[in-house]
Formats: C-alpha cells, structure tokens, sequence
C-alpha cells in the first residue's frame, strides 16, 4: 500500500487513488469527509538521560528546539505544524536531520543524540517499555491536532470499504487514544 504526504491528499480525492486515507492533521479539502477522528498530542521525545527528561511541566517551544531535534519534513502534517509554530513564534527551525521514518526519528530519540517531534501515540510502547521520554509541548496550536480516517465524499461505500472503516474505528489502537 503507498503512503503519500499530506499535501497529496488533494490528488488521492481528485484521481481516486485511495478509497481510504489515513492522515495526521490533514488540511480541510473539498470533496474529502472525516469518518473518524481522534486527538493526538505532540512531544519530544528523548532519551530518558536528556537534560529534559525529568521535566514535569510542559515544555514551552523555545525550550523544546534549544536541544538537537529531529523532525518530520514540511510536505507532512507534523512537519507542516512543527513549521507553522515556528513561524507564529518567529523562530526558525533547524533540525539536527529531517526524515520522514518514525522509526529513525524515534531511533534517534532512544540513541540520546537529541530529541524528536513526534505524537505521544507514535511513542506509546517505546514510553511504556521506559525507553523513551515524552515532553509535552505547550503551544495553542496544538491543542487541536488529530489522526483522521479520510473518504472521498459523495462517493458510495460498498460494503467491504464499510467493513474495513467500522474495523479502523473500533480496533486500530490509534483510534483507541484517550479523547480529551
């Protein structure tokens, strides 16, 4: 199954290349509906040795990107946000490396190299096992992000696709996140 970049959602609801869609913070697009939604936040994660780690009060955005970081490139939803909060904060991001792999960036995070923007779902297991450090970030602009499951709209659901989203919905454990 291909994975695309957020900025490709446009392409996926115009050429029909997916019937489903999951993205983290997707732009609102016409002709694409949110059939299921779930917030999820962004941390930093780091090594449980970082300076940060033991930190008990959210880090402010400043405090986050004065340590190495890694992050998500602009052409996805993380990257994007990351970028926005930068500019609204006049400051200007400079990643110690940009990928678009969880697992490097969480690598990276584990390794003690630096920290990782990434969402406390993305780490939940790697936070459980005590492996990783996930530093809350507070910023208004997120408080409102969210994992979605995108379908084109006006479009008719055959009963496979409506089998796979009540699946998605009910048993993909991204959707079963705490909703605050």
């Amino acid at each position: 199954m291909p994975v695309y970049a957020s900025h490709t959602k446009k392409r996926i609801g115009s050429e029909n290349i997916a019937h489903i869609g999951l993205a983290y913070n997707p732009p609102t697009t016409p002709n694409i509906q949110h059939q299921a939604s779930t917030k999820h936040h962004v941390v930093l994660a780091v090594n449980r040795d970082h300076p940060l780690a033991t930190r008990r009060a959210p880090l402010s955005f400043g405090e986050a990107i004065s340590y190495p970081y890694g992050l998500m490139p602009s052409v996805y939803g993380l990257g994007q946000l990351m970028n926005a909060i930068a500019n609204a904060e006049s400051s200007t991001l400079r990643p110690a490396f940009t990928t678009n792999s969880l697992a490097v960036l969480k690598q990276f995070a584990k390794s003690g190299n630096g920290g990782a923007f990434v969402t406390d779902f993305s780490v939940a297991n790697e936070v459980a096992a005590g492996d990783i450090v996930a530093l809350p970030i507070k910023h208004p602009l997120l408080d409102n992000q969210y994992i979605r499951v995108l379908v084109k709209s006006n479009r008719p659901l055959t009963c496979a696709t409506k089998e796979l989203l009540t699946w998605i919905k009910t048993r993909m454990t991204a959707f079963k996140m705490p909703n605050e």
